[in-house]
């Protein structure tokens, strides 16, 4: 498991070398990403060889074959990153435009019968207003829905072309800040020549030492020793000024520190060759960060998964994430439910740090009580890409599904069971709802939410699918769906679900559950 620890780099009178490391950092990030945006023109736009292009830069700008190698590794990343939101992208736009076009011809229909209505109402007829008022309504969004579809299809003409060429484009520096120019004083500026050193200060803002499990202390270029000292190498270009190395003293980490100081160990090794090596326990890749409030510096190290603590035999924990909770379900290894737990939660009105902390206090109770009863956690497999690339599904739909961090949610979890050895497993979620609520809701005084959580952990546990009632299967005969009742029991589900779905909303469902009906 890969995890990065940050911690700020302090200025102090008693350590005055870390004052000098933030002058040469200072100095070094600047020219770091200069560098990095001229080996983008040279890699991207003129499609030079990085193996030519090496020699070169480590002459011309007097870098280190190590140094130069982080400005690529980190300039690469951006790229993959960009291609990959393209891709995605992509996808979304396709979806979207898809959903307007279909959507269009229900429009155009709906405009004819209000102009025929209309058109047969008299003007001091009660609801001419009304028809008058829903007609230029249906007009307006039927004018800003061609708009939205000429401007996505133009939007895919053009990154078509870009993938085509593989144009990557990067704005260095974020094209937010850089378009704030065009209106300084309604971004804070009182001038270009501030906006400018603001632009500057934010392209020169961090740097990467590339690490490696076979250099002193998992990196070439800035060791992290068992003293505690930072030691990073000077570029060539700035030896005269700050000599070849800053040593910056009592560097220490409020999280993770046990994890980076056991990367600094060592073992033996061999080579390609067969010649025994000394290679440290994991690689550390160091990276410096500038903020308003000063230097950080970021750790990457390699951390060994917590053994698995957790038992299928024993039960398992169901969950039903919603989105302004989630319900959870306790069963024993035969798949009998024992009691379920709500954990509440809202989303609405947060921001982005709020919700990952309310989602990181989540996994973490969802992991402690996986090791309090010695349990793995059963989450759904849910992909809900596809239903956030429509876009036409209504307001209120819109912004429950966007506003649903299924996938930070399932991040954090996953992460923190990593951490705690507890087991979380992701399962199908298909007919989980149906099935809970027509086997275990009556019959166990559960609620919807914690049926179908029961429902994921049986299947969590691998039990096999449930079977329906006589009631259910009769439904099924005497509906209009046509089924073979010599399917499978998951066959079944679906036909039920697919035809009980249609007719009746949930309410209806469940007072005919309570009724004796299904």
């Amino acid at each position: 498991m890969h995890k990065t620890y940050q911690t700020k780099l302090c200025r102090t009178v008693e350590y005055p070398t870390n004052n000098l490391l933030f002058a040469y950092l200072d100095e070094w990030s600047m020219y770091f990403q200069s560098i990095e945006r001229k080996l983008y023109v040279d890699m991207v736009h003129k499609k030079a060889s990085v193996s030519k292009l090496k020699n070169q830069y480590l002459k011309k700008y007097g870098i280190t074959a190590r140094q130069f190698n982080s400005i690529r590794a980190q300039l690469q990343g951006k790229i993959s990153s960009v291609r990959e939101l393209k891709k995605a992208e992509l996808q979304t736009k396709t979806a979207k435009l898809k959903s307007l076009e279909d959507g269009m011809p229900v429009l155009l229909s709906d405009k004819k019968s209000y102009v025929y209505l209309i058109e047969n109402t008299k003007m001091n007829d009660k609801n001419f207003q009304r028809l008058v008022k829903r007609y230029k309504k249906l007009k307006h969004k039927i004018h800003h829905t061609k708009r939205k579809i000429q401007s996505l299809k133009h939007d895919l003409v053009m990154l078509k072309s870009d993938m085509d060429k593989d144009i990557v484009r990067i704005c260095f520096g974020s094209r937010a800040l850089f378009n704030t120019q065009f209106n300084l004083e309604q971004n804070g500026f009182n001038n270009h020549a501030e906006w400018k050193e603001k632009w500057v200060h934010a392209r020169s803002n961090q740097s990467m030492c590339l690490g490696s499990a076979d250099e002193n202390f998992g990196n070439q270029n800035c060791q992290y020793d068992k003293d505690n000292n930072l030691t990073v190498r000077v570029a060539d270009r700035f030896e005269g000024v700050y000599g070849k190395y800053i040593v910056a003293t009592n560097v220490k980490f409020k999280y993770g520190q046990t994890n980076i100081d056991h990367c600094k160990d060592t073992y033996e090794g061999y080579t390609k060759g067969g010649n025994p090596h000394k290679y440290h326990n994991g690689a550390m890749t160091h990276r410096f960060y500038r903020n308003e409030f000063g230097w950080y510096l970021y750790t990457s190290v390699e951390v060994e998964d917590a053994p698995v603590i957790t038992d299928r035999r024993v039960g398992g924990i169901g969950t039903d994430f919603n989105v302004n909770f989630a319900q959870i379900c306790f069963v024993d290894r035969f798949g009998n439910p024992l009691d379920e737990l709500r954990i509440k939660y809202s989303m609405y009105g947060k921001t982005t740090d709020q919700i990952d902390a309310m989602l990181g206090d989540m996994s973490r109770d969802f992991c402690e009580l996986g090791k309090y009863y010695k349990v793995p956690v059963f989450i759904e497999n849910l992909g809900l890409e596809n239903a956030k690339k429509a876009s036409d599904n209504g307001p209120k739909y819109n912004r429950m599904i966007n506003s649903f961090p299924y996938k930070k949610f399932r991040d954090a979890l996953e992460s923190r069971g990593r951490k705690t050895g507890v087991e979380i497993v992701a399962v199908n979620p298909s007919y989980t709802s149906v099935i809970g609520q027509f086997k275990f809701m009556k019959k166990y005084g559960l609620s919807s939410h914690g049926s179908a959580a029961c429902v994921i952990a049986r299947r969590g546990l691998k039990l096999k699918t449930e079977r329906l009632s006589k009631k259910n299967k009769n439904y099924i005969l005497n509906s209009d769906v046509n089924a073979d009742m010599n399917k499978n029991n998951y066959r079944l589900w679906t036909k039920l679900s697919s035809s009980i779905k249609n007719k009746y909303n949930f309410n209806d469902r469940i007072n005919m559950l309570y009724a004796g009906v299904l």
